[in-house]
């Protein structure tokens, strides 16, 4: 997550009346891991962004009936993860997203070509129970918006429409002209007005 993208999310926050714990994602060791080593990894992740739900929860502040979830890039893919297991999300931004570990694995790794990973899929099969797509389509039919850059350099399109297919009935999908930062290019604005255009309808607005 570069400074853009943490500057959009503090403006959301504000101008949605919305409070916001963020915190980062180890993607690298994920990347620079082998799968069984990701696995716990992920694991580890989403414990730790359930905690963070305990903990608004208990925030006099923050209405634990309204709790959200916006993840960007590997945020998108462990956010899916998290939203899928814990009723408690109420909505779901992810941005950025794609289907695939062995895309995720290769895209870290310059020596080895897109979707092809630098292990073999015995290995790979350790991840199968991680399988992006799987989760996001556990999410419905809680609210979920999905959005990718038509040029995103990390994920490929195949990546991207596969995360995108996974979302159930009633999921709010869009393309933004751009690469993978959301925020960072011309439609930066036009984006974020969408993101806050959702969460205002599905957690500030909701019944």
């Amino acid at each position: 997550m570069n400074n853009a993208t943490r500057c959009a999310a503090v403006r959301a926050a504000t101008l949605a009346a919305l409070l916001f714990l963020i915190f980062p994602l180890a993607q690298v060791a994920v990347a620079a891991g082998s799968p069984s080593q990701a696995t716990k990894l992920l694991d580890q992740t989403v414990v730790d962004a359930r905690r963070g739900l305990d903990l608004l929860g208990r925030r006099p502040e923050c209405d634990s009936h309204r709790l959200g979830l916006v993840g960007f890039s590997f945020g998108a893919l462990t956010g899916a993860m998290v939203a899928g297991s814990d009723a408690r999300i109420r909505s779901t931004v992810l941005l950025s997203g794609g289907a695939g570990w062995a895309t995720v694995l290769s895209r870290a790794q310059p020596n080895f070509p897109a979707g092809e990973a630098p292990f073999d899929r015995d290995e790979l099969g350790a991840l199968d129970p991680y399988a992006v797509q799987d989760w996001v389509g556990r999410i419905a039919p809680r609210s979920v918006l999905i959005a990718n850059g038509i040029h995103d350099e990390v994920f490929p399109r195949p990546s991207q429409v596969a995360f995108r297919r996974a979302a159930g009935e009633g999921s709010v999908l869009f393309w933004w002209n751009g690469g993978h930062e959301p925020f960072s290019g011309p439609q930066g604005p036009a984006v974020l007005l969408r993101i806050l255009g959702f969460l205002q309808t599905t957690l500030v607005n909701a019944g």
